[in-house]
């Protein structure tokens, strides 16, 4: 047969690590093979695709459109994180290839693979030529990573990632190491070669100088993985914690590394991974790994850092016996002790917010720690326990802030959860607050917690902005604040600047559902709504049934039309709102459809007079089926009450439904939120 020349889309996709596991666990690895076939044959006739060969695990398709195979590579991806142990690499290029058969060679099929094989597990890398081809459409978003010298490939290729829908992204440091591959083609040429010679020549002089010198890789990201307890006490484990979060938000305060929080690193607890699998999770350079051997008024530490790339080495370790008394000055210095190892310079601010501290009383510290340990459980019981622990902690050392800042975090945690009235939870809130703003004026956790209340019970939007910009100065690492600040420019519908953040929000705390779900919440209101529900069902994969990640990933199913999957889950407890009545709603839903089932729950609530977060419930309600004017006198009751959903009035999903409604605007202007 002749062979013909074509203008295709070549995808060429590939399971990582399956080599690997054929070795270990033939049978699993072949059940993984046969999935992985599945989901590819599924998408791939979807999108118009032709799947030309499988090579083992790795599958060579085309396309005639560019789009069709980025979408069918997002589709695969998406299908992949739900349903595969493993992780895919895809590559993509569009380009001339020429068919023989059924079969096709050419500069297309080469450059897709060789993009493949430098993707990020779970990613997807494209040429220049396919972004060109693809950046008119506006679902689509993609990050340019530089030129790649790719293998077999005699020019440099302009590499862009896909983003979004928890899509990885590389680190700085990967993308350097990626861009400057290339730099190695010099050795093919003869003068190099002489000079190459020369250069050994003198390395080997300087290494006889010193031969246990080890050039260090670059370090601009790593995580702190969760403190391994030695000490042979099982009661101990509150303490591993509480210092584990303690090192993390010191560490944090380094502007120019990118550290994940604690809940992402506690998700690696008693994980076997090795460190380059986690980091690679993560997109981090390196990981800490702390073990404490002995506990008493001593404590003693075993800190080692671990590079991941381009393969496992133990980079730095020693060993520290601190005096209880002097655990914050140790957490200070050993982040700096870690910046220098790593090569990262540190800002005066970065010194002077990590220059000693005063000591602390040993029985106080550990009370503190018991506090943060029932704190971070959040129901009624715990927060109490927590609330008679930072009690006793101030007792014992009044004049240190951090018992003050637990009591403020309990406040805030009663508020939202709605365990206490405000009568009872604002005056304990700001008394402690202020306490511990004037004793440590410089702790970020105190500046985000003040900008919450500033922002979600007092309505002052400046104030909360500047306080949430005082807590990302102190602390850039902290995701919290940044993913609440998002929530604030989305209120402030400063839009872009609100997806920024809590895309920043997000890569900090990839494995937090409250932060999946605050960030689903951003996406949505700004129109993405797909992007919304693969966050929301992320946060979900971390903890299942999680509240607020299950209540955004409803709202998504909403806004993409997808009601049958949202009626689902309105049904669960704790969202289901009517109980005891499901039945009737059930037969509403399937006879009629969605809208009837608003609008019968609206004459339920009615009927009922239903307060508080119904009330709310209610007011998007009456969005929905268009009953506008009704929405608006809720919203000015809410208003009235001072109801911390009230910020949320401004927001751009709201404004685009109620801006040519004068009640709505002058709502607007009382609040001193936009009206254009």
């Amino acid at each position: 047969m002749t062979p013909t020349r074509h203008l295709a889309a070549i995808m060429f996709t590939d399971i990582v690590g399956y080599t690997a596991l054929m070795g270990k666990d033939e049978e699993m690895a072949l059940e993984l093979l046969r999935l992985n076939r599945k989901i590819h044959l599924e998408f791939i006739g979807q999108y118009n695709g032709s799947l030309i060969k499988e090579i083992g695990d790795g599958n060579l398709v085309r396309f005639n459109s560019s789009i069709d195979a980025v979408n069918c590579a997002i589709a695969i991806q998406l299908s992949s994180f739900e349903l595969l142990e493993a992780k895919v690499r895809i590559g993509i290029h569009l380009g001339d290839i020429t068919h023989e058969g059924n079969d096709v060679f050419g500069d297309g099929v080469n450059i897709a693979s060789r993009l493949q094989s430098v993707a990020d597990p779970g990613g997807i890398y494209i040429s220049e030529s396919v972004q060109k081809s693809i950046r008119a459409n506006k679902g689509i978003h993609t990050l340019y990573l530089g030129e790649f010298n790719l293998k077999n490939v005699d020019y440099p290729v302009k590499t862009y990632a896909i983003q979004g829908n928890g899509l990885p992204v590389p680190s700085p440091a990967r993308i350097k190491r990626l861009t400057s591959n290339g730099k190695r083609n010099l050795i093919n040429t003869s003068g190099f070669k002489y000079f190459l010679a020369l250069l050994l020549l003198l390395s080997g002089i300087l290494w006889f100088k010193n031969p246990f010198t080890q050039s260090s890789p670059e370090i601009s990201s790593l995580v702190f993985l969760p403190f391994e307890n030695f000490t042979g006490s099982d009661t101990l484990e509150y303490m591993m914690a509480g210092m584990h979060d303690a090192l993390i938000g010191e560490v944090g305060k380094i502007g120019s590394l990118r550290v994940p929080g604690t809940r992402t690193a506690n998700a690696y607890r008693n994980v076997d991974k090795s460190i380059p699998e986690i980091a690679d999770e993560l997109k981090v350079d390196a990981g800490v790994e702390t073990s404490v051997s002995c506990y008493g008024d001593k404590i003693c530490f075993q800190v080692k850092i671990v590079s991941a790339f381009p393969e496992e080495r133990q980079m730095w370790v020693k060993e520290y016996t601190v005096h209880k008394s002097q655990i914050q000055n140790w957490y200070k210095n050993l982040a700096k002790e870690i910046s220098h190892e790593i090569n990262v310079s540190l800002t005066k601010q970065e010194e002077s917010l990590l220059a000693s501290a005063d000591s602390i009383n040993p029985a106080a510290y550990d009370l503190y720690m018991k506090g943060k340990f029932y704190l971070n459980q959040i129901n009624p019981n715990s927060l109490k326990s927590a609330t008679e622990l930072f009690n006793r902690a101030i007792e014992l050392a009044p004049e240190w802030a951090a018992p003050y800042g637990g009591l403020v975090e309990v406040g805030g945690y009663m508020r939202q959860m709605g365990f206490a009235p405000d009568s009872l939870v604002l005056p304990m809130i700001k008394e402690n607050l202020q306490k511990a703003m004037d004793l440590d004026p410089f702790s970020a956790n105190t500046h985000y917690v003040k900008a919450v209340i500033e922002v979600w019970t007092q309505f002052d939007w400046q104030e909360g902005e500047s306080e949430f910009k005082k807590a990302i100065a102190l602390n850039p690492n902290h995701a919290l604040s940044r993913i609440f600040y998002a929530h604030l420019l989305m209120i402030l519908r400063r839009t872009e600047e609100a997806l920024n953040q809590s895309g920043i929000a997000e890569e900090l705390e990839p494995l937090d559902p409250f932060v999946q779900g605050l960030y689903a919440d951003v996406l949505r209101r700004a129109g993405y709504c797909e992007d919304a529900k693969t966050h929301a069902l992320k946060g979900l994969a971390v903890e299942p049934g999680h509240y607020f990640a299950l209540s955004e990933l409803m709202a998504a199913h909403i806004c993409l039309e997808e009601y049958a999957e949202a009626y689902e889950i309105r049904k669960q407890s704790p969202l289901r709102e009517f109980h005891g009545i499901t039945d009737p709603m059930d037969s509403i839903f399937a006879n009629h459809g969605w809208e009837a089932l608003i609008r019968a729950e609206i004459e339920l609530n009615e009927q009922y007079e239903l307060k508080g977060q119904s009330f709310v419930f209610q007011f998007g309600r009456y969005l929905y089926v268009g009953e506008n004017e009704k929405a608006i006198d809720i919203m000015e009751e809410l208003y009235r009450q001072g109801n911390p959903n009230v910020p949320y009035f401004g927001a751009i999903d709201h404004y685009k439904d109620l801006k040519t409604y004068p009640d709505y605007i002058a709502l607007l202007d009382s609040l001193d939120l936009p009206t254009k």
